[in-house]
C-alpha cells in the first residue's frame, strides 16, 4: 500500500533519515511544499533531488493561502496554478496536492477554499500529473457538520476532476476521526465524479450552509477510542447513525450514491 509519509514540517535530513532505514520505501512518497506564496528553499529541494535518487515519489503540495498575498479565491486560484506549475519545474513530482488554506477558516471547506479547488481540478488535465484535492475539515470526528464538511468539499473536488485525500480532522490538529469520514468521503467522490459542474455546485451550495456558521468556532470532536469499538471493530452507535442520517440527506438532494 503505498505511504504519503514525511509531512511538509519535515527537514531534508529528516526525510533522508527515513529514506536510509526503509521507513520509506520505492513505492512511497514524501510531501515536498511550495512555500507560501511562490517560493522554493533549498530544504525542499535537497528532499526532491533525495526522491529521484532514491526512488521515493515526490508529492508537490500547493497550499496557497486564500486572504493572503493573493487576496480572495480568485487571485488564490490563479496562483496555485501558478504554484502547481513550479511544483513540476522544481520538484519533478509524481503527483500534486491541492490544498488552499482560509487566512481565518484554515479548512479546504470553506466556500473560497471550494472554488479554489474547482478551479484547480478544472486546469489539471493540462498539468500532466495526477492531482490530489485535500479534504481537510475544522470539525473533528463525532461533530455532524463534519460530515457535510467532507460531503461538500468531496463533492466539488471530484466532479473538477481531483483525486480526494483525508478527511483530516479538525483542521489536522487532533486526531479525532475513525475510517467512517474516509468512507463517506470515497462514496461522495465516486458518486460526484459523473456530476455536471452545475449539479455539483447546486449540491454544494445546500450543502455549506450546514456548516459553514461552525467554521469560525469548530467542533473538535471525540477522539478515536469514543467513535470506535474496537471490540466490535465497527463505529460507534452514534457516530454511525449519524453518518447514515447525512447519506439520507445526500441522497434526498439528488446524490447516487451505491
Amino acid at each position: 500500500m503505498h505511504l504519503l509519509a514525511c509531512e511538509s514540517s519535515t527537514s531534508a535530513l529528516g526525510n533522508a533519515a527515513a529514506v536510509a532505514s526503509g521507513l520509506l520505501r520505492r513505492s512511497d512518497a514524501q510531501l515536498i511544499p511550495v512555500l507560501n506564496e511562490m517560493k522554493v528553499g533549498y530544504d525542499q529541494l535537497a528532499k526532491a533531488r533525495l526522491g529521484k535518487l532514491a526512488g521515493v515519489h515526490n508529492a508537490a503540495l500547493v497550499d496557497p493561502i486564500v486572504g493572503g498575498f493573493a487576496r480572495g479565491a480568485a487571485g488564490t486560484a490563479i496562483c496555485a496554478v501558478a504554484e502547481a506549475l513550479l511544483s513540476l519545474a522544481a520538484y519533478g513530482p509524481s503527483y500534486v496536492l491541492i490544498h488552499p488554506y482560509h487566512i481565518h477558516l484554515k479548512a479546504t471547506s470553506a466556500r473560497e477554499c471550494l472554488w479554489v479547488e474547482a478551479v484547480l481540478g478544472l486546469v489539471g488535465e493540462r498539468l500532466g500529473v495526477p492531482l490530489v484535492g485535500d479534504v481537510w475539515p475544522a470539525n473533528g470526528g463525532g461533530a455532524v457538520e463534519m460530515l457535510y464538511e467532507v460531503a461538500a468539499n468531496s463533492i466539488v473536488a471530484s466532479s473538477s476532476g481531483l483525486n480526494l485525500l483525508g478527511p483530516a480532522p479538525a483542521n489536522g490538529e487532533r486526531p479525532h476521526g475513525c475510517g467512517l469520514e474516509a468512507r463517506l468521503m470515497a462514496e461522495v467522490g465516486i458518486a460526484a465524479a459523473g456530476l455536471k459542474l452545475e449539479e455539483a455546485g447546486e449540491l454544494a451550495a445546500r450543502l455549506v450552509p450546514r456548516y459553514e456558521a461552525s467554521l469560525k468556532s469548530p467542533n473538535p470532536g471525540l477522539p478515536f477510542a469514543e467513535l470506535y469499538d474496537v471490540r466490535r471493530r465497527a463505529p460507534a452507535p452514534r457516530w454511525a447513525e449519524a453518518y447514515e442520517r447525512v447519506r439520507r440527506e445526500l441522497a434526498d438532494l439528488g446524490l447516487a450514491l451505491s
